[in-house]
């Protein structure tokens, strides 16, 4: 259960710090509800939020919007106006940042044409800022753990369903056929009562087989095994093939748009920057920041290593350096 604390931004300097808040809120909910677990509770600022994304439009972040510049400078003017205080806290100690949307707003004020470009920075600083990245994050956790409870038992609701209806029909036809003797009637009824718990242990047998047939599949398809999945592919019913071209699909994106980028710029040196704005074309700029950021840490650690002709990474050091041997083991595990 996901809770949402919107207008966060609205709160005044005397109120509880949101932290507290949001702890108590949790705590209340919990013993109203009867919850095993404490909630999710995503604090928001939803007016934030949606001045930035009008000023967008509908379109993904590494694509063109399609907003105008007169409609983009309304939204932004808006955003700037009645957000100024959640801009002002999460800039008062980066003056740099402080002063880029001071210029914005500058530029809006003299009518200026606000860029794709100014629009995915401004973007990705209130995803970060009003709870939306938190959010969809939550959210996007919660479908990948609830996966086979929310695409594939709703598709088989209708056929349980039918098979109930079978056995009430079958439970009506028996019941109204006219038998004379009375120890047939009881016997009939016994033969009604015993067919109809089997075939109900039936149904929740075959429901109980299917779910977790559907979750070893999964499980397979999360795995490197191209021998496993032969043999799943074998062996599993019709309607199957689309998950594993899914699967394939993602796997074929992955290396060309993550992957071979990233294994490129070790083998030509590109700096983080470069290799950062080349991410942010196929994935959003804070997933791309977070690669980036750790290619340059290898990178620097690799460069106290030695490649050999077999492709391995060497570092010699004296066996009595004991301070020297400890630095290479720590870079060793670190990458």
């Amino acid at each position: 259960m996901i809770f949402i604390l919107n207008r966060v931004d609205q709160r005044g300097q005397d109120d509880i710090a949101i932290a507290d808040k949001i702890k108590q809120l949790q705590l209340e909910i919990q013993t109203t509800l009867s919850l095993k677990e404490l909630p999710d509770i995503i604090p928001l600022s939803g007016r934030f939020l949606y001045y930035a994304q009008c000023a967008w439009g509908a379109t993904g972040i590494s694509n063109n919007s399609s907003v105008d510049a007169v409609a983009r400078r309304h939204y932004l003017n808006g955003m700037l106006v009645d957000c100024s205080s959640l801009i002002k806290l999460h800039t008062s100690e980066d003056k740099k940042l402080k002063k880029w949307f001071r210029d914005l707003e500058d530029r809006i004020d003299d009518g200026e044409v606000i860029d794709d470009e100014s629009m995915r920075k401004v973007l990705y600083h209130v995803y970060d800022w009003s709870g939306g990245n938190r959010l969809w994050q939550c959210m996007r956790d919660r479908v990948r753990e609830s996966f086979s409870e929310l695409v594939i038992l709703p598709a088989l609701i209708d056929v349980l369903d039918r098979y109930k209806l079978l056995i009430n029909a079958i439970d009506v036809e028996l019941n109204i056929q006219k038998i004379n003797e009375k120890e047939e009637v009881e016997t009939k009824q016994q033969q009604i009562i015993d067919a109809s718990e089997r075939l109900t242990r039936e149904v929740e047998n075959i429901r109980d087989r299917f779910q977790q047939e559907v979750k070893e599949i999964i499980k397979l398809l999360k795995q490197d095994n191209q021998t496993e999945r032969s043999i799943l592919s074998q062996q599993s019913k019709k309607g199957f093939n689309s998950f594993y071209d899914i699967v394939s699909k993602v796997e074929e994106d992955l290396i060309e748009n993550l992957i071979s980028p990233v294994r490129d710029a070790f083998e030509q040196d590109k700096g983080s920057y470069e290799l950062e704005e080349e991410l942010t074309k196929v994935i959003p700029p804070p997933k791309a920041k977070a690669i980036a950021k750790a290619y340059d840490l290898v990178n620097r650690k690799l460069t106290k290593f030695n490649k050999d002709d077999s492709g391995y990474f060497i570092r010699q050091v004296r066996q009595d350096a004991q301070e020297k041997i400890r630095s290479m083991e720590h870079q060793q595990f670190s990458l």
